[in-house]
């Protein structure tokens, strides 16, 4: 007669995937630092941040921000603005450039005598406003990453050889590496997009920063106490009010 261990191995494989998720679930704060300091940094993140599941070069540079074109498809109009992730790794905005999009204006369009960095986004402000997940305005929004459903690099609908690289200065630029496309929704039959234009170095760092950074919150949905996640969100809500990016006082944490 031959013997089986199967109940031993199936409580051992149980034992494992236990422990591989509990690693998932942890959220190491110190396993990302930033080289150069965020600005209005409250330490909050959605996501477990690790070299083995993201790029922290991209991470880093999407904190930051990078100027990109937003394309409207309807209407055809186009904005340059200021992309941004921000620091809980939840969220997608832009705003406005501290910097003239126009060439030989007469009339000044522009500071230079702020950083653009230190300035809380108006799409972190009208999330808060809001209940939806996403305002897409021309010059400013923002975007909740948990409803992207694809990320597309080159599929836009932009012709970038002609209105908007003759205002932006793209006439160099190739559409199927600079057109970075997301597409977005609530629900199975809601399917909206968002195009941003931006060089193909820049495009790339944001295609694949994005497409990882998603699949983390898909990961991160099927095994996070939802109510973790609920206690973040209330927390930078008051962080965030007012702009006065200062952390809850213990009375306001108790309310």
């Amino acid at each position: 007669m031959f013997t089986t261990n199967q109940p031993r191995n199936n409580i051992v494989c149980t034992q494992l995937i236990r422990q591989v998720n509990n690693i998932r679930h942890k959220i190491d704060i110190n396993a990302y630092r930033a080289i150069q300091p965020l600005s209005n940094d409250h330490g909050i993140s959605f996501l477990p941040i690790r070299s083995s599941d993201i790029d922290l070069h991209g991470l880093q540079c999407m904190h930051h921000g990078t100027t990109v074109v937003h394309w409207e498809e309807d209407g055809s109009r186009s904005s340059l603005c200021f992309l941004k992730l921000e620091r809980s790794n939840a969220t997608l905005t832009w705003s406005k450039t501290g910097w003239s999009a126009l060439k030989g204006s007469n009339y000044q369009d522009y500071s230079l005598t702020t950083n653009i960095e230190e300035l809380v986004p108006p799409g972190v402000v009208l999330k808060n406003e809001n209940n939806d997940i996403v305002f897409n305005g021309l010059e400013e929004g923002y975007l909740e990453l948990q409803c992207i459903k694809e990320i597309r690099l080159g599929e836009g609908a932009v012709d970038v050889a002609t209105t908007v690289s003759r205002r932006h200065g793209l006439e160099e630029m190739d559409a199927d590496s600079c057109c970075l496309k997301l597409i977005f929704g609530a629900s199975l039959s809601d399917n909206r997009s968002v195009e941003f234009i931006a060089p193909p170095m820049v495009a790339e760092i944001w295609a694949r920063g994005l497409s990882q950074i998603v699949a983390l919150h898909r990961r991160q949905q099927q095994m996070c106490d939802r109510r973790i996640q609920w206690v973040k969100e209330k927390y930078l809500q008051l962080f965030f009010n007012e702009q006065s990016c200062f952390g809850p006082t213990p009375a306001e944490a108790i309310k």
